[in-house]
């Protein structure tokens, strides 16, 4: 019998290091990969990642990611404990969006990030919290 799928969230930065070819990201998703691993997004990262294409003036290609992602409801973010968490991080002076990427991410095995900020509020809000790199070693994939 085959062991349940990893799900990871994948923050915005992530998906942008995947999509400019940051070569330690491009065995990410892998048949290798996906055999063990569910990537997720919010609608947050999906925004994010439109207003960053943008901004810089590049092309951000979602087709290339979307059949790799599982898009996670905002409903998951109306739960009460999660949002009594979403309450004591706010303290915190935490960005919005982080705050629904956590909520989010507590869906998940673990977050994804390259922001420090999430990495250390990741801790508090009980979510694991890792670099992709990191993830990927764990996982025996890392190149």
């Amino acid at each position: 019998m085959s062991s349940p799928k990893i799900r990871a969230f994948l923050d915005t930065n992530v998906l942008l290091q995947y999509l400019r070819g940051k070569p330690e990201l491009q065995r990410m998703f892998t048949p290798d990969v996906e055999d063990k691993v569910t990537f997720a997004v919010n609608p947050v990262v999906l925004q994010e990642l439109l207003l960053a294409g943008g901004s810089a003036r590049e092309q951000i290609d979602l087709a290339k990611i979307a059949a790799h992602l599982e898009v996670l409801s905002a409903e998951a973010l109306g739960s009460p404990e999660i949002l009594r968490r979403l309450r004591e991080l706010r303290n915190n002076a935490a960005h919005a969006n982080d705050l629904m990427i956590l909520a989010s991410s507590r869906h998940c095995d673990v977050l994804l990030t390259y922001d420090r900020d999430l990495l250390a509020l990741g801790k508090i809000a009980e979510v694991e919290s890792e670099t992709p790199e990191e993830f990927l070693e764990d996982l025996q994939i890392a190149s």
